[in-house]
């Protein structure tokens, strides 16, 4: 499984939990998990960025290697 998606699979399971942690009056651990879902979305859309780019990359390499040969 792509590391990508675990990271937003936690993001969406730590947002799920906002709404019912609110409507029990418990605002801290709210505000954690909403932090929780904002840092790991953001975690998996940097390494989904950045796997990305390393294919492109790595595409782009070994088409120069093909052509310069």
């Amino acid at each position: 499984m792509p590391v990508g998606i675990v990271f937003g699979i936690l993001a969406l399971v730590n947002a799920s939990q906002v709404n019912n942690k609110l409507g029990m009056g418990d605002h801290h651990r709210a505000t954690q998990a909403s932090k929780n879902a904002r840092l790991f979305g953001w975690i998996g859309t940097i390494i989904s960025r950045a796997i990305l780019l390393l294919g492109i990359g790595w595409i782009v390499f070994s088409l120069l290697l093909v052509f310069n040969s």
